[in-house]
């Protein structure tokens, strides 16, 4: 176990923000409208495995969340933002409704054990696990890791989900 410790240990330590600092800095973030959405559709229609990664706010009632974060990479390699807070009374936006529809392009989420974030955005608890945790157009990430590194009794989180995933950039996680 020694070369092991040693060889975590010997790693540079970075923060989120030094790991991701191209992800961060190359990122638009824009408000919900036709052009945002017209931009994001531009953006996924040229990659060659179209994804996106969706956070949800405020979805602890029933109906549409306060505030849906959708975020995907452009073809220049930065990112693209787009923050929707949806009317209560209407619901989701309906380019956000096709996104969410749309299973050529993968959803990417991290969702609590009640699924409030997939069922605010209308869609059926255990969306995530048609065709397994990498299988279908709906990913949560809880679920892969899961697969990849066993289950536990508690929801792994954000934060300790990208904490695991730093000895793959090469690094660990400063203090």
């Amino acid at each position: 176990m020694a070369p092991l410790v040693e060889a975590q240990l010997a790693k540079p330590t970075t923060t989120l923000a030094k790991a991701f600092a191209a992800e961060i800095d190359g990122a638009r973030v824009l408000e919900s409208s036709e052009g945002a959405w017209a931009e994001m559709a531009a953006a996924l229609g040229s990659a060659d495995e179209p994804a996106v990664g969706i956070d949800v706010e405020g979805n602890q009632t029933p109906g549409a969340p306060v505030l849906v974060q959708v975020a995907c990479r452009t073809a220049d390699g930065g990112g693209l933002v787009i923050l929707e807070a949806p009317d209560r009374a209407v619901g989701l936006s309906a380019p956000l409704r096709g996104l969410l529809a749309n299973a050529a392009v993968k959803k990417v989420v991290i969702d609590g054990p009640a699924n409030a974030d997939l069922t605010s955005l209308g869609l059926e608890r255990g969306a995530a696990a048609e065709g397994g945790p990498l299988g279908g157009h709906i990913i949560d990430l809880e679920d892969v890791a899961c697969a990849l590194a066993g289950g536990t009794a508690v929801r792994r989180g954000v934060a300790r989900l990208i904490e695991m995933g730093l000895p793959a950039l090469g690094a660990k996680r400063h203090c």
